[in-house]
């Protein structure tokens, strides 16, 4: 065997033996756990509306609610058995740039508040950044305008890692998601396919259909005996050149386009 003495930066060829990935997860009820192995987490694909975790942005839909645009709130911990949230409510100010707190923290119930309909973020969503809302600020063209969100605050605040690996925490107004575009219009897509679909199935379905010839599916058995009764008589009659009426082709074609038609259907 012959041995070198690799110096740092050498490139050398390895074999991975094992690979051990950890996350650190927020629970609902607020609490935080670091370290935690991959194999030991199993993410939720599907949560109901009355599911909320801190971070999430929320509404009040309460009646006395104040219906300001510029007023939500912010889950800080949410109790699955008890169907409540702690809630922090945040509003804008006349600016733009910053929020204020609104009052103290409040328990609310789960079925007091929805989630708000356009600050809907989450880990790994790609974000672009929208400008500021005065109409006299230029765009700094220094900023990347794509990244990804790395982490949902309490605070009523993400944090998002840019194109070029930077991280800055922004207010969600300042933020578009990308991903909750894309789901809408696979969810509208997925809605005009099953709707396509229950309407061929009712056209299968109806009582009856009418092929070229105007024959309906009642009539079809009938005319095809006609033409099995037509035949036997033939048969007894004196032997006539065979000549078959335009007519009986015009309907066997018919019938047979029928049954093309059906099979395709079923």
């Amino acid at each position: 065997k012959v041995y070198r003495e690799f110096k740092h930066g050498d490139r050398v060829a390895v074999e991975v033996i094992t690979t051990v990935t950890t996350a650190d997860v927020m629970w609902q009820d607020g609490s935080v756990e670091t370290n935690i192995r991959s194999n030991e987490l199993v993410p939720i694909q599907h949560l109901d509306n009355n599911e909320f975790c801190p971070g999430d942005f929320v509404v009040d839909k309460r009646a006395h609610a104040a219906q300001d645009p510029s007023i939500y709130g912010v889950v800080q911990s949410g109790d699955h058995t008890g169907r409540t949230c702690v809630v922090k409510w945040i509003k804008l100010n006349l600016n733009g740039d910053d929020t204020e707190l609104v009052g103290e923290e409040e328990d609310v119930s789960v079925y007091d508040i929805v989630d708000h309909p356009d600050f809907r973020f989450r880990a790994t969503d790609i974000v672009i950044r929208i400008g500021n809302s005065d109409p006299e600020a230029f765009p700094d063209a220094s900023q990347p305008s794509v990244g990804q969100v790395a982490r949902v605050d309490v605070s009523s605040k993400v944090e998002v890692i840019w194109a070029d690996n930077s991280r800055t925490i922004v207010l969600p107004q300042h933020l578009y998601n990308v991903e909750s575009e894309l789901e809408e219009s696979f969810y509208d897509s997925v809605d005009s396919s099953s709707s396509g679909a229950s309407s061929d199935e009712w056209e299968d379905e109806s009582d009856s259909w009418e092929t070229d010839n105007g024959l309906t599916e009642d009539e079809i058995p009938r005319a095809a005996g006609g033409e099995e009764a037509a035949a036997s008589q033939n048969e007894t009659a004196p032997a006539e050149p065979m000549q078959e009426p335009a007519q009986d082709k015009r309907r066997v074609t018919s019938v047979l386009g029928a049954r093309k038609v059906r099979r395709r259907y079923t």
